[in-house]
């Protein structure tokens, strides 16, 4: 008996840390959307500034491999955006390490299209979610989109207009709201998606800028 007692309580420590287990590993795959690049860039640009250009390039790479992995899960044009400016990352890598670049204005045109293009992939998940109805997932990948877009106006320089900061707040907050389970209506999201998806397609243009 002791010893079925002891096999019994075995097994519900190995079920408990099991479902332990499971739950940081879908914590992680739900925080997975919100990453970004923003820290490694903002190293690689003090690194740069430093004259550590090993180091800058170093960030730069780790970003590049973060839109790559994130381009595995995106389609169509999301993931071609993501694949491409992954590929600009990683030359502007070697470039910095080469010391071939002569001023921090190239990496923030580099910066600011990997950001642009996080923003739509996230729209576009975000799209999808909503379409499934799966409210909390489309509002955590609303609200990464924001923060992608609002660091990418950040990077490209200018200063952010009123109607983009709206567009930007609505997509962080609602999708917050959203993702926590608050009830919101089904015009209010529609808004949230049509005025972000306006920012994006306006970001077509501030690309083309920067090419």
């Amino acid at each position: 008996m002791r010893y079925e007692a002891s096999r019994n309580h075995l097994a519900a420590i190995i079920v408990s840390a099991l479902f332990l287990m499971a739950c940081v590993a879908t914590g992680a795959a739900q925080t997975q959307a919100a990453a970004s690049p923003q820290e490694q860039f903002q190293k690689a640009r003090e690194n740069f500034l430093k004259g550590d250009f090993s180091d800058a390039a170093a960030e730069i790479r780790q970003a590049a491999s973060f839109l790559k992995s994130e381009s595995v899960k995106a389609a169509g044009e999301a993931k071609q955006d993501l694949i491409q400016s992954a590929q600009d990352l990683d030359k502007l890598a070697d470039d910095v390490e080469k010391k071939a670049i002569s001023s921090e204005n190239d990496l923030d045109k580099s910066f600011t299209r990997a950001e642009y293009a996080l923003a739509g992939y996230y729209h576009s998940r975000a799209s999808e979610a909503w379409v499934r109805k799966e409210a909390a997932e489309a509002g955590r990948y609303l609200k990464a989109a924001g923060l992608q877009l609002e660091d990418a106006l950040t990077w490209a320089g200018g200063r952010i207009d009123e109607k983009s900061k709206e567009a930007i707040r609505k997509a962080k907050d609602g999708g917050e709201r959203m993702e926590k389970g608050v009830a919101v209506a089904g015009s209010d999201v529609v808004k949230y998606f049509e005025e972000a998806k306006k920012e994006m397609d306006d970001a077509v243009h501030r690309m083309q800028s920067l090419r």
